[in-house]
């Protein structure tokens, strides 16, 4: 094999036509309900509604319009390959294909820079190189505008470039993060190590074996007691689904009491897949095939939100001026340092239209609760206060066709057979807590939601019920989500202040709506706070949800 010869990436084998002269993307039809399937995969269909296991493959349309799209101003990790020494910043686009009613995403052609593109654009599918190797120039599909005129005959000008600089921090060793913040609060609960019936861990992928198996890791680091375990992971939602192993224990009469935790040690920068190839990981190919980090998924999401509604960076960076006042009288915030709009904006662009302080970093941290029945908790409850009550857990995955774009994927589920249902999957996953709770959005103190970037905590405004569709923005520049306000969003300060801990997070959530309901949260009280939601959600389609009441 020489230099010159030219294949596919790998892990993309068989996904395009290299070298035809209209290329076009490879799928499969299923022969049975006509539903189209991208990526090829070698299971059933994904329509539910059909049992069939036969495809045919089928040519995608070449042409297609924006869904959303961004940039990748920061190099992307490995296994995504730089093609030359320095970065050089690329576009990323989702683009929907109406006769397939799918959204793929891919790399924009080299020269087309984000303020060149709009939602609803025209786009044509064309074969480009992502790198080249000693052994070879390996192809990808990349995404082409569509030449239209423009009135005034100018193209439009373009963002300067702006400076680059690191994100996240690196932590400490995950027992010692453990074993501190739940022994805490065993402590603050009223009762001993001892008294653990249930020690339900949420798994990290990021500390070896020990993250792997996180009940028995931690149980061992307080003192085995004989204590039964288990472990769960669920991505960021992983904390949840650990707190509900434990309470579905204790509903069915088989413990009393259990210690939910969840604690994580992060590297710098970008989070990444493991080491090695893998190419059937769908985590592992959209760095490799695409450079597409967590951070260029929150921005499509960001860039969609201001094509439809008409959002502004200063809407986002005013969630995060509230956050991070939050934070401030927050002793568990990691970061407590109050922004200013023009601070936020100040900031090296990550992923256009967000800037660095518009991320949440990486961060070491942990977090705990002590579950019990309600009986324990009248004998035990200790100098924790009075009991808050878990109303409803909704753990739900989307129902298809999931049309959302959402991490690890790099392409929706088609419409094509089947309608897109009511609810996307985050409006579903705060859905269910409420028919669960048997109360609805009206009747909440506050909620604490998933702000991995400031523009999805706007998202979640409308997916948790606090207002319609395209609403959000009013909320957040009226105020109705201060402390204070009508509803109170992230009195905790959020992961802007806290950092993106994986397993630690959702727990932490359930904790600051816990201290909320007691009246424990000095300084940044809601104040007559009767009712809490928390929000979160997990790659491959893990919903996290928790009502609380007292």
């Amino acid at each position: 094999m020489t230099a010159t010869t030219k294949v596919p990436a790998l892990g993309a084998e068989g996904w395009f036509t290299p070298d035809d002269p209209e290329p076009a993307l490879l799928g499969l039809q299923c022969q049975a309900c006509g539903t189209y399937v991208f990526p090829k995969a070698d299971f059933g269909c994904p329509n539910p509604a059909c049992a069939s296991t036969d495809f045919d493959e089928v040519r995608l349309s070449r042409f297609g319009t924006v869904w959303s799209y961004t940039d990748a101003r920061y190099q992307p990790p490995s296994p995504y390959v730089v093609p030359t020494e320095e970065h050089e910043p690329f576009c990323i686009a989702a683009v929907e294909l109406a006769e397939e009613g799918l959204v793929i995403m891919g790399q924009v052609v080299a020269g087309v820079a984000v303020d060149d593109l709009r939602v609803g654009q025209r786009m044509e599918l064309v074969v480009d190189t992502l790198y080249v190797d000693d052994h070879a120039e390996h192809l990808i599909w990349t995404w082409k505008p569509v030449a239209e005129e423009q009135p005034d005959g100018q193209q439009r000008g373009r963002r300067p470039r702006r400076r680059h600089a690191p994100v996240g921090q690196v932590g400490t060793q995950l027992r010692r993060v453990r074993r501190r913040r739940s022994a805490r609060r065993a402590a603050h609960a009223g009762i001993a190590w001892s008294d653990v019936q249930f020690v339900s861990g949420a798994d990290t992928m990021r500390n070896g074996y020990p993250g792997y198996v996180s009940g028995a890791t931690f149980a061992q680091a307080l003192g085995w007691t004989g204590a039964r375990v288990a472990s769960s992971y669920a991505a960021c939602a992983s904390g949840v689904t650990a707190l509900e192993a434990a309470r579905t224990r204790i509903l069915a009469g088989l413990c009393d009491v259990a210690l939910v935790v969840g604690a994580d040690t992060t590297p710098k920068g970008f989070l990444a897949p493991n080491s090695g190839d893998r190419p059937t990981d769908p985590d592992w190919l959209r760095f490799r095939l695409l450079g597409a980090t967590n951070p260029t998924y929150f921005a499509l999401a960001a860039r969609r939100r201001m094509d439809l509604y008409g959002a502004t960076s200063e809407d986002f960076a005013k969630v995060k001026v509230k956050n991070s006042g939050n934070g401030l009288t927050n002793p568990y915030a990691r970061y407590q340092k109050a922004y200013t709009v023009e601070d936020v904006l100040a900031s090296p662009m990550v992923a256009d239209p967000l800037h660095l302080f518009e991320i949440c970093a990486t961060s070491d941290g942990g977090a705990a609760v002590v579950l019990s029945s309600m009986e324990f908790a009248a004998r035990h409850a200790g100098s924790a206060g009075s009991p808050v009550r878990v109303s409803a857990v909704s753990t739900v995955t989307p129902t298809y066709p999931n049309t959302i774009i959402d991490l690890p994927d790099m392409a929706t589920d088609s419409t094509a057979v089947v309608a897109r249902s009511e609810r996307t999957f985050k409006q579903s996953i705060a859905h269910a807590a409420y028919e669960e709770a048997g109360i609805g959005p009206d009747e909440l103190s506050l909620a604490e939601v998933y702000d991995l970037s400031t523009a999805l905590e706007l998202d979640w405004y409308e997916d948790i019920g606090l207002c319609k569709q395209g609403e959000a923005e009013r909320l957040i520049n009226d105020g109705d989500t201060n402390i204070g306000g009508r509803i109170p969003v992230n009195p905790s300060g959020g992961l802007a202040c806290f950092g993106e801990a994986v397993p630690a997070q959702a727990i932490a959530q359930i904790c600051e709506v816990t201290w909320q309901l007691r009246g424990q949260a000095t300084g940044r009280q809601v104040e007559g706070a009767t009712s809490g939601i928390t929000a979160n959600q997990g790659l491959f389609g893990h919903g996290s949800a928790v009502l609380l009441r007292r």
